[in-house]
């Protein structure tokens, strides 16, 4: 087994809040409680928090509130220099730091689940985030839907996103539309090429 990511999900924002790499070999108490989980394609335990937490977590929890802890296997996305905004994404607009988000998925599971929809909705309520919703476009499968979010200074993203999207719907993927899609998304210049260089190493192998 590879290294383990154990992932700490606030529950203000049900956002990503803190992170650690565990690295082989394992603490005991640690590889005793992954021996005992049931393990399909790989390693992802969550947790709610009505569920018992493992003794060994307590010390990661720093007695915060969690909406969820996530134990998984290192991914090679991992070992990028920067963390992605990937389940950070309401955090990191009401800091200011990232100006559009958006989730793509079945239309049931984005409006049942608590992150995004319910997390972000008191703060488009309150006016401090603006929501697009999609769901009759081309470029979008039968059942399926696309929540965009933007900060009030940043609605423009909303037309030029989808404008991307659909650019991309119909003439596929290349370097340049990874690039147009990390700067709408708040990435800086250098994020996304290292961006880029981890996608033509996985190419690669």
């Amino acid at each position: 087994m590879s290294n383990l990511m154990i992932e700490i999900y606030n529950q203000q924002y049900g956002c990503l809040e803190n992170r650690w790499l565990i690295k082989e070999p394992f603490p005991e108490e640690i590889s005793h409680y992954i021996a005992g989980q049931p393990l399909a394609n790989g390693l992802c335990i969550e947790l709610e928090p009505q569920e018992p937490v493992p003794a060994f977590l307590q010390a990661y929890l720093l007695d915060q509130d969690f909406s969820r802890i996530i134990i998984r296997e290192e991914l090679p996305i991992d070992r990028l220099s920067y963390q992605n905004h990937n389940g950070r994404e309401l955090s990191l607009m009401l800091s200011g730091i990232k100006p559009l988000s958006f989730f793509f998925d079945e239309k049931t599971f984005l409006l049942e689940e608590a992150y995004p929809f319910h997390y972000f909705q008191p703060y488009v309520e309150s006016g401090e985030i603006i929501f697009r919703q999609l769901e009759d476009e081309s470029f979008i499968s039968p059942g399926c839907m696309m929540l965009l979010y933007a900060l009030p200074a940043e609605v423009w993203r909303f037309d030029a996103f989808i404008d991307h999207v659909k650019q991309l719907h119909q003439q596929g993927w290349n370097p340049e539309f990874e690039r147009i899609e990390g700067k709408l998304l708040g990435y800086t210049p250098s994020q996304i090429e290292e961006y880029l260089a981890y996608l033509q190493q996985v190419k690669t192998g």
